[in-house]
């Protein structure tokens, strides 16, 4: 029996045939594809409003953008007042005294970075040539022969500043001039007279509404109140320096912690005055050099010393005492010397007592600081009691050579 070949049946014909499909929809996928594209278009429009209008920059004239340049310089934000230098240059190409001034800036911002203090100087001086009414000509020359220690031509230019200043409503020549002539006095021991610029320097800062500059303002207070004893207000600047926070993540927090150690080392709580000092230690411990952590690497040695703890004393006075000398800070370095002459003293090793004392009180008077030479007449007599004559002898002439040196170095 011959067998049949299966009969194939033709495949099923498709439910969806997209060509037929397209014909019979044309008119609707054309107005579909028109909408999407106008959707597409029109947020990619929204975007680049948004961001141009985000972006978009108030074009200053010349003479405004030289006032915000001007600000920055005087308040120390260099980088900000080449920024606006440049603005005022782009407006006023041929203006030369713009030019003139953003150097100055540029000069001012490479010394800070580790530049030459000749250039900074020269270009002062020559803003102050083009322009013989510049404040910022002024302001720039006072603070640096603030830095070389002359303190007449320091006094001269931050007079003018400060005068001018007022004259003219410019708060930030004040708040500089201000600063300056603080930590002048503070200095010479003159300490009512730098908390009255700084209290001057915190109203300039106040109505230039510049937290950082405010908050500086007042460590410079708290500092001129623990010299004059005002404790208590001292404590209050400290704790709001420990609350302050920069909206670029600046803090104040080592400062305001050495601060509030100093104030209870004064009060006698040594166990506070640890609690503040422990943040630093890590600073202490591993010598960084810095005007923070020299001071509160002295203030530890005093508490040390409150706790008969006398050769931990010395150990971080004469640690305090190096930086201070690295830093080019004579004052601090003479209250140094009297803190290990004092240590030295309590431990009965007057030779050594002797020699600091000495050291101490030839610096003083070198740097025209008479409150800070402590070796008064009864310290005398108490290392004549104690000291044999060729002992007495090597100790004072050790103690002058002591000074010589940490003047030449």
């Amino acid at each position: 029996m011959t067998k049949k070949r299966p009969q194939t049946q033709p495949a099923p014909e498709s439910s969806f045939n997209p060509g037929r499909w397209y014909r019979h929809n044309k008119s609707a996928v054309h107005r579909g594809l028109l909408y999407g594209i106008g959707v597409v278009v029109l947020f990619a429009f929204g975007w680049w409003a948004y961001f141009a209008l985000s972006n978009r920059e108030e074009k200053l004239t010349k003479d405004e953008y030289m006032t915000l340049a001007r600000q920055a310089f005087n308040c120390g934000y260099f980088d900000v007042a080449i920024l606006n230098y440049h603005k005022a240059s782009n407006a006023a190409p041929e203006d030369q005294l713009v030019k003139r001034e953003m150097f100055l800036a540029r000069s001012r911002d490479n010394l800070n970075r580790g530049g030459g203090f000749e250039l900074a100087l020269a270009s002062s001086y020559q803003v102050l040539a083009d322009d013989p009414a510049s404040i910022i000509g002024r302001v720039s020359l006072a603070q640096l022969f603030e830095l070389r220690g002359q303190a007449d031509s320091m006094l001269y230019y931050a007079g003018q500043a400060l005068e001018r200043g007022r004259a003219t409503g410019d708060a930030s020549a004040q708040l500089a001039a201000d600063l300056v002539l603080a930590t002048h006095h503070r200095t010479l021991d003159a300490q009512d007279s730098a908390f009255a610029y700084c209290e001057d320097a915190l109203a300039a800062a106040t109505a230039l509404s510049d937290d950082f500059q405010v908050a500086f303002t007042k460590a410079g207070l708290g500092f001129a109140a623990l010299q004059i004893d005002s404790l208590d207000y001292a404590q209050r600047v400290f704790r709001d320096l420990l609350a302050y926070r920069g909206r670029n993540g600046s803090d104040f927090n080592d400062i305001g912690s050495a601060g509030l150690a100093d104030y209870f080392e004064r009060r006698g709580v040594r166990d506070s005055a640890r609690v503040y000092l422990e943040p630093l230690r890590s600073s202490m411990d591993n010598n960084v050099i810095d005007g923070t952590t020299a001071y509160a690497t002295r203030i530890y040695g005093r508490v040390l010393r409150d706790e008969q703890k006398y050769d931990e004393a010395i150990e971080y006075l004469a640690r305090s005492l190096e930086m201070w000398r690295n830093l080019r800070a004579i004052p601090d370095v003479i209250e140094c010397l009297n803190d290990l002459a004092q240590v030295y003293r309590l431990k009965e090793d007057y030779l050594d007592a002797r020699k600091y004392y000495m050291a101490a009180g030839n610096l003083a008077k070198d740097q025209k600081l008479p409150r800070r030479d402590l070796y008064t007449a009864d310290l005398n007599v108490l290392f004549l009691k104690n000291l044999k004559p060729d002992e007495y002898r090597r100790a004072g002439e050790e103690g002058i050579a002591l000074a010589r040196q940490l003047l030449v170095q």
